[in-house]
């Protein structure tokens, strides 16, 4: 039931970093600057112990419509959420960060830590990695998961949506 109250209070706070962004254009979103008050937003939300976790975004100007936004937008939310929960154990100082870079006519999100990597066996069927393999498909997107050392969440995704592109 946390998880869940978790999750809605994110996406609420997605939705009001929304609105308050500065061209009240709700319909097109800068992704740059939403990707780094996202991430400001997760600095203020941390615990004093997680004050040892650097949080940074490195974004390419991007601007994608609402609902894409919120598909990028809740990837990197629970991706964030799950390095601060298990990337840095034992009060283990470390670095996440969250990149979107346009590659042609692609996007390229991933969010990245240096923290102890995923375990050898994975947990089938987390409800945070189907949310992320769902945000995913939403995007058209193809997702990919590193983690031996590290871990990295990649989702490359077309710059348009197929519903707004009339060559798809």
């Amino acid at each position: 039931m946390e998880n869940a109250i978790q999750r809605l209070d994110h996406l609420a706070r997605i939705h009001d970093l929304l609105y308050r962004q500065s061209s009240h254009d709700v319909q097109a979103v800068d992704m740059a600057g939403y990707l780094t008050e996202l991430c400001r937003n997760f600095g203020h939300l941390r615990s004093p112990q997680d004050q040892r976790i650097d949080l940074t975004s490195d974004a390419d100007e991007i601007t994608l419509d609402v609902d894409r936004a919120i598909n990028v937008a809740l990837i990197a939310g629970e991706a964030i959420t799950n390095a601060l929960k298990h990337a840095f154990p034992d009060k283990r100082r470390g670095a996440i960060r969250v990149g979107l870079h346009l590659q042609e006519d692609y996007v390229l999100l991933f969010i990245e830590d240096n923290g102890v990597g995923l375990p050898a066996t994975r947990r089938t069927g987390a409800l945070g990695m189907r949310l992320i393999e769902g945000m995913a498909r939403s995007l058209n997107g193809i997702l990919a998961i590193e983690g031996e050392r590290r871990t990295r969440i990649q989702v490359r995704f077309p710059l348009t949506s197929e519903r707004n592109n009339p060559a798809a």
